[in-house]
C-alpha cells in the first residue's frame, strides 16, 4: 500500500521519492507517505498544482485520487475476505 500510495502522487504532479521498505523504517515511510499525501491533497484543493503534467498527462482531482486510493484499500480487503472464507485447494 505505501508503494501505490507514493506512486499515485505523481497523478497529483506531487514530487515525492521512492519510500524505501526494509523492515526497519516500514514505520517511519508510512508516516512519511501519509504526511506527503495530506501535503500534496492540500496543494490540490488550493490550486496550487498544475493541471497537465510535464508532457501533457492529466492531473487527478483531489476527489479522484482519494477515491482511487479507497478502491485500492478496498480490492486488497475483498482479496484478503476471499482468501479467508475460501474453502477451495487455492486458499
Amino acid at each position: 500500500m505505501i508503494g501505490a500510495d507514493a506512486a499515485y502522487l505523481a497523478r497529483l504532479a506531487w514530487k515525492f521519492p521512492k519510500p524505501k521498505t526494509d523492515n526497519s523504517t516500514l514505520n517511519a515511510e508510512l508516516k512519511r507517505t501519509r504526511q506527503a499525501v495530506l501535503d500534496a491533497l492540500t496543494a490540490a484543493t488550493h490550486g496550487e498544482t498544475p493541471k497537465q503534467g510535464p508532457r501533457g498527462g492529466v492531473i487527478w482531482s483531489p476527489r479522484y485520487f482519494v477515491r482511487r486510493v479507497a478502491w485500492h484499500l478496498l480490492d486488497h480487503l475483498w482479496e484478503i475476505e476471499d482468501r479467508a472464507v475460501s474453502t477451495g485447494p487455492e486458499a
